[in-house]
């Protein structure tokens, strides 16, 4: 194991530090959790910008309008998903 702050191995709740040999009479308070989000974004809702391409080209560019209007008014949205909460 190297030597650096680890988990107290007695079990309580802070960090004891090994010097590479032995634990150390040294200890820390374990570093705050942050809490976790409740949703986090997952992608982005927007303009299919390749199916459009694809239809400018086999309409020979008679899309293209189209294409524009729609990726000058269409705003991204965020996409979210759920993340379970830890049992307390």
């Amino acid at each position: 194991m190297n030597a650096s702050w680890h988990k107290d191995p007695a079990g309580g709740q802070f960090l004891r530090l090994w010097d590479g040999r032995q634990w150390t009479n040294r200890t820390a308070p374990l570093p705050a959790q942050s809490p976790r989000p409740i949703a986090q974004v997952v992608g982005h809702q927007g303009p299919k910008h390749v199916m459009h391409a694809i239809l400018t080209v086999m309409t020979f560019g008679a899309y293209l309008p189209v294409w524009l209007l729609i990726a000058m008014s269409n705003k991204q949205t965020p996409r979210y998903a759920q993340i379970a909460q830890p049992q307390r």
